[in-house]
């Protein structure tokens, strides 16, 4: 079994695996970034570190303009976020809520019809009670820096 931290995203559930996931930790100041892209809040300071902070919802490809929520917080308020790493960057995640963590055992499949976001790292689905999960990978920091990068 492997450890997963499992947050929710406006109605959706994540599972985040343990060895990307560094900390959680609220942010209470978030600068602005003038050209980034819209899912990227800002930046903020963690540990000395110039960290992005990176709306969750919005870089999965939910739009608050289609009336989806994407569980971020306003852009200078970053809330509780949860900081990620590998050698690819350093992000800090805002989520709706952390549920907590959790073993999975099994990941089945991806569902088919995922967004283009999200199939990009997404190791499969998870039954966690009566929700579905959707697990995403080790390949969600380098998508994003990809994507920040090219903005």
């Amino acid at each position: 079994m492997d450890g997963y931290l499992v947050v929710r995203v406006g109605r959706e559930l994540y599972a985040l695996p343990l060895d990307i996931v560094r900390e959680v930790r609220n942010l209470s100041r978030v600068t602005p970034l003038p050209g980034a892209p819209g899912f990227v809040r800002g930046l903020t300071n963690i540990d000395g570190s110039v960290v992005a902070v990176v709306d969750l919802g919005s870089a999965l490809g939910f739009s608050e303009a289609a009336g989806e929520h994407t569980g971020s917080t306003p852009r200078g308020d970053a809330g509780d976020v949860v900081v990620i790493e590998s050698r690819a960057m350093t992000a800090a995640l805002t989520v709706s809520t952390v549920i907590g963590v959790r073993d999975i055992a099994r990941i089945e499949p991806p569902l088919d019809d995922l967004p283009r976001e999200i199939s990009r790292c997404c190791a499969g689905t998870v039954r966690l009670g009566t929700d579905l999960a959707t697990v995403l990978d080790d390949r969600l920091l380098p998508s994003l820096r990809a994507r920040i990068e090219a903005a």
